[in-house]
């Protein structure tokens, strides 16, 4: 069951069997942009977006990275664009692109992406529910986590 989950085994399994849609297609989670066609051919590089960053973690042995319920594909462009800032849309916007919205308020900038909003809050929200006390509240204001609740329940899948 260990060698199931180390980092190569889970991107093979995530890429050419869990994150695929009902037209068999792999897609990016922030732009909809086809990253593997129906037959497995990659027509793009593409990474994991963990939607809750491994950084959040309170610790290393947390182990919020490894779990495939918070993981989605994203093209490689539309990973970097979030990074690791926290999800919300707080302040003044600051920069856009195809992918979503950087705000800034005072030290914290936060991002909404385009498309997914409510299932990457979902998963982010998952993770604090399934791993408990695994969040360094550093990384995830309080209002973010609001954010994150008000996207889980009111926004449907794209």
């Amino acid at each position: 069951m260990k060698s199931t989950f180390t980092h190569a085994k889970r991107r093979e399994n995530f890429f050419t069997i869990i994150d695929r849609h009902p037209d068999h297609t792999l897609r990016c989670v922030y732009s909809g942009d086809i990253l593997s066609d129906s037959d497995g051919n990659f027509l793009q590089k593409c990474d994991e977006e963990h939607s809750f960053p491994q950084s959040y973690q309170r610790g290393s042995k947390a182990g919020t990275g490894r779990d495939m319920h918070a993981i989605f594909s994203a093209g490689k462009s539309a990973n970097g664009s979030r990074g690791n800032t926290p999800f919300g849309n707080f302040g003044k916007l600051v920069a856009e692109d195809e992918y979503g919205k950087t705000y800034r308020d005072g030290k914290l900038s936060t991002y909404e992406p385009k498309l997914n909003s409510g299932a990457v809050a979902r998963a982010s929200l998952y993770v604090l529910m399934c791993y408990k006390n695994c969040a360094n509240e550093n990384y995830l204001p309080k209002r973010c986590l609001e954010w994150l609740v008000k996207q889980a329940s009111e926004t449907e899948v794209s």
